[in-house]
């Protein structure tokens, strides 16, 4: 299984995310709690769902991502020559599981449920399996080492899943146990005596034949035994002889490497002597260059001082042409002000006499308002007078000369046409009242319309008044600030004219100094060429001891490489005869070990017989009303006590066993590999006894695992956690080319971690891709490749490939 890339969207600490995974050493570099681990699981949870979390569901989604997003994480890897990819995510408020897998571009599982199943059976094995076998943490690595030897057990037992067995004893156990207490509940139903005397007997005679057969094979077994003994002890004397024949090669491969290096180098020494010869020969002829190049600086270095003050009397004379010029705008710009302020005197009291002119006319207005409104009052009341004249005489002339006056009440008779005409005369009075007041309103109109009409004017002469006043303001402060403007330049303009004083009369000749300037710049090459020659020229007495030294040196590995390669043929090592005893030696070894599986096994029958005749003798004792059921139950406990008997026997106790002498081995094996590989062959054999202590082979000696210094014992803790890891994956059947170690340095210094590295570069011939996780920066600078993980200030944290 080869990784290839990781995106994340909203998953645990990320926004989004997205990892490509390289070959070779890659450091997931960060601090504590910024998310490094989190991508280890994210991987998980893209294969296996929410059992490979170390949470709840409802945690796994970003803290503060909107509802509306989903929680989702694409894996694409590459597993036996196919390529996958595993996209899984949680939807809504709800969290609804969901996961497509493709194959080679081709649909494989579209459910969340489909998609696991399918890659635990692709992979091989279940979460737990997968972790284990490609996470190693610093707390496994000490586990391995720094605890008791009942922990240590009890560790390698977890690590390796045979601890599993130990759960299916415990269970069986316990199916045992219920059933002995439904024998006891049930006791009327037992097996005849007859036939259990019939299987007692049975029983006897195949114990006896068993009996026979472990005697077979322990003969065998002790035959086997002597013969191993005797190639065992020719094994160890070729051992012998190819561990001498290899350190003398290793030995010759050096000195003939190290003799090639010496007579490269002494070449190059060779060359750049002569190179530097050549370069004393041109330093002489530089010389005279250099000397000339010192006189041209100087005169150049003394044209320059003269040449700034010329410069600086030049700009500032063009200052004061500028100024002057300034000075001679301004006056022009004053002088036409002058004029416009001329053209305004008097406009002030002209403003005057329109404002006095305007407020006249106002209050004149005003009186003819107020007497037309009067008018118009006094035509109002004439008119309510008048509506009540016409009432009266209406109501007169209604009564007739008959009626009664509605004054006195007495007959009007005479007085009749009287009081009409009296009415009559009062109508025409007030009608002409009004008639006259309605003139008067309309010439007072008309003479207000006049007066309007001349306010307008007056108006209109204000306003433009006004403006001509503003425009005056505006031409004074003008007046002023042209004033100040003069005098702030004369003022310049003067300090200027002292400073051409101050520097007085100068003489510069651009031309004489323009010609110094080129050859100046043209000496100064052969100036820095003289420099970096008499640098290099003094290293030529150096370089004459070096290659004597050398010569020397190539002398002595020519004598050595010699003595070498006839202590090699005085050895007389075949390694064809090596591997063939070696062969034999296995194969014997090998023999052996099956027939003492088979001996163990008849043993363990043996036990289970002698165990099942006991049985049969106490069951023959009970009642007979019982013996039918309790014959039932007792077979179904024989089929239990089987798989785990008493204690330490039984079919899963020997599976226990049988898995821990099959892996230990192995461990050994895998671990002594992964060692010389780290090692360079200094250590070539790792050792382990049944509580898993580790002993390591130095010059062939057997030592304990505390012999060894801090960084030798890493290097053992972390051979040994990974030969767990392959043991691991090779029951899946599958071939794992990465591998993750979390957090493995612990506390170790820089020279520790400086080791443990350099030791991962050797693990790329077992693993193509190496994932380090580590807060540790230091070590960023001692490995291939870096993603920094880094937490941000709203919590989130972000990928940084480096």
């Amino acid at each position: 299984m080869r990784l290839v890339s990781l995106h994340l969207q909203n998953y645990r600490k990320f926004r989004k995310a997205i990892i490509e995974f390289p070959d070779g050493v890659t450091g997931l570099l960060g601090n504590n709690g910024a998310g490094k681990s989190t991508i280890i699981e994210a991987m998980g949870w893209a294969i296996y769902g929410n059992k490979a979390a170390r949470t709840k569901k409802e945690e796994i989604k970003r803290r503060g991502a909107p509802s509306n997003e989903a929680c989702r994480v694409f894996l694409q890897f590459e597993l036996a020559g196919d390529k996958y990819e595993v996209m899984r995510e949680m939807l809504g408020t709800n969290m609804t599981s969901n996961a497509i897998v493709k194959v080679n571009g081709m649909l494989a599982a579209s459910s969340a449920i489909e998609a696991t199943n399918f890659l635990e059976k692709r992979i091989g094995m279940d979460h737990d399996s997968f972790f284990t076998s490609l996470i190693a943490r610093q707390k496994e690595l000490n586990a391995l080492s720094d605890k008791t030897p009942g922990e240590r057990k009890k560790t390698m037992m977890r690590l390796l899943h045979i601890d599993a067995v130990d759960e299916a004893m415990a269970m069986v156990r316990e199916d045992k146990k219920t059933k002995k207490m439904k024998m006891e509940a049930i006791q009327a139903y037992l097996k005849d005596v007859e036939e259990i005397k019939k299987s007692l007997s049975e029983a006897r005679e195949m114990k006896e034949k068993m009996e026979e057969r472990s005697r077979e094979l322990k003969e065998e077994i002790g035959s086997m035994e002597k013969k191993s003994a005797e190639l065992k002890k020719i094994r160890e004397e070729e051992k012998k002889k190819s561990e001498e024949y290899n350190r003398l090669e290793r030995k010759y491969g050096l000195i003939e490497e190290r003799l090639k290096t010496k007579r490269e180098m002494m070449e190059e020494k060779e060359i750049e002597l002569e190179k530097l010869l050549k370069d004393k020969k041109e330093l002489d002829q530089l010389i005279p260059k250099e000397i000339e190049y010192m006189e041209c600086s100087e005169k150049k270095e003394k044209m320059e001082n003269v040449k700034e003050k010329y410069i600086n009397k030049k700009r500032l004379e063009e200052e004061i042409g500028l100024i002057e010029k300034e000075i001679e705008e301004i006056n022009l710009e004053r002088n036409k002000a002058m004029k416009e302020l001329d053209e305004l005197k008097g406009i002030g009291e002209k403003l005057d006499a329109v404002l006095n002119e305007k407020e006249s006319m106002n209050e004149e207005k005003e009186k003819f308002d107020k007497e037309i409104q009067r008018m118009k009052i006094d035509i109002s009341h004439i008119k309510r007078e008048l509506e009540k004249n016409e009432k009266d005489r209406e109501k007169i002339a209604s009564l007739g000369p008959k009626g009664n006056c509605p004054t006195c009440k007495r007959p009007l008779e005479d007085r009749y046409p009287k009081l009409l005409k009296d009415y009559e005369e009062k109508m025409v009075n007030r009608k002409k009242k009004i008639f006259v007041l309605n003139q008067e309103i309309e010439e007072g109109i008309s003479e207000k319309r006049k007066l309007e009409e001349k306010l307008d004017e007056i108006s209109k002469k204000e306003k433009d008044f006004l403006e001509k006043t503003r425009e005056k303001e505006m031409i004074e402060r003008d007046m002023d600030h042209y004033d100040k403007n003069i005098k702030e330049k004369e003022g310049k303009m003067g300090e200027k004219k002292s400073k051409i004083m101050e520097i007085g009369e100068v003489s510069f000749d651009e031309k004489i100094y323009r010609e110094i300037s080129e050859k100046v710049r043209k000496l100064r090459k052969e100036k820095e060429r003289a420099i970096v020659l008499r640098n290099e020229v003094k290293r030529i007495g150096g370089m004459k001891e070096d290659i004597h030294r050398m010569r020397e040196d190539v002398n002595s590995l020519d004598e050595q490489k010699n003595e070498l390669s006839n202590e090699i043929k005085k050895l007389g090592f075949d390694k064809k005869r090596y591997d063939s005893v070696q062969k034999s030696y296995d194969d014997l070894r090998e023999k052996i070990s099956i027939k003492r599986e088979r001996r163990v096994e008849m043993d363990t029958n043996l036990q289970r017989k002698g165990e099942e005749i006991d049985r049969i003798k106490g069951e023959i004792e009970e009642q007979e009303k019982y013996r039918k059921k309790i014959k039932d139950i007792n077979k179904e406990i024989g089929y239990l006590e089987q798989l785990v008997g008493y204690r330490d026997t039984g079919l899963l106790n020997d599976f226990k066993r049988y898995l821990i002498s099959r892996i230990r081995p192995s461990l050994s094996h895998y671990g002594s590999e992964l060692l010389a590989n780290f090692t360079n062959g200094k250590y070539t054999d790792m050792e382990l006894d049944g509580d898993y202590n580790i002993y390591i082979y130095d010059d062939g000696e057997k030592r304990p695992f505390e012999y060894f210094s801090g960084g030798e014992g890493d290097l053992a803790n972390l051979c040994l956690r990974l030969a767990i890891s392959q043991i691991i994956a090779q029951r899946s059947g599958m071939d794992f080319q990465f591998i993750a170690l979390d957090e493995i340095f612990g506390s170790q210094d820089r020279e520790r971690k400086k080791n443990v590295l350099k030791a991962l570069s050797e693990l790329s011939k077992n693993f193509r891709q190496i994932l380090l996780i580590t807060h540790v920066e230091e070590v960023k600078d001692l490995i291939e490749n870096v993603i920094n993980v880094v937490e941000q200030d709203d919590g989130t944290s972000r990928i940084e490939m480096v």
